[in-house]
């Protein structure tokens, strides 16, 4: 099995335990999973990709009890163990991944329509590049195909209705001199 094969199978299973934790959540808590978005190395199909790398876009419920958020932001070393403890999906979610690494960011829906949260998370980033390095080559879980399927930000600013215009920096235009 190959690591994107292992991240779709990881993802089927956080998904389908997500769900059941919907039907028994408090009704002010908002449960839902917007979108699950794979990106770096198995996105963009690097030949010898060493890690998973995902984030979870809810609806508040899981980004705001992570022990590991502050501010939007997290310690995304931490957030897999967290999750799948929490979920309590641990032994399956190991037997699935063996030992390959798994990193999540929690972020909430705001993160996508809100551009004055979305810009106190990115100033909370250690690394300035992050969002253009998520963004610039990207996969987004469809649950209907059970797999990680490619994305643009353009389909999720339509499908959300939102202007992310300033989640990536300007590419530089780099000179052509012609001989």
């Amino acid at each position: 099995m190959d690591i994107l094969e292992r991240a779709e199978k990881l993802t089927a299973c956080l998904f389908q335990k997500i769900q059941k934790i919907q039907k028994y959540e408090d009704e002010y808590e908002d449960t839902n999973v917007y979108e699950i978005i794979l990106f770096d190395s198995v996105a963009r199909q690097e030949k010898y990709p060493i890690d998973i790398d995902l984030i979870i876009i809810d609806g508040g419920y899981f980004s705001s009890h992570c022990p590991f958020i502050a501010y939007g932001y997290g310690d995304i070393a931490h957030n897999f163990e967290w999750l799948i403890n929490d979920l309590h999906i641990s032994y399956a979610a190991e037997k699935i991944i063996g030992n390959i690494k798994v990193h999540i960011q929690f972020l909430r829906l705001d993160f996508l329509i809100d551009k004055k949260y979305r810009k106190t998370v990115k100033k909370r980033q250690r690394d300035n590049r992050f969002f253009d390095n998520v963004f610039s080559k990207f996969l987004t879980w469809s649950d209907e195909a059970k797999k990680f399927v490619p994305s643009t930000l353009h389909k999720i600013e339509e499908k959300y209705d939102c202007d992310l215009s300033d989640l990536t920096s300007p590419q530089e235009k780099i000179p052509i001199h012609i001989y």
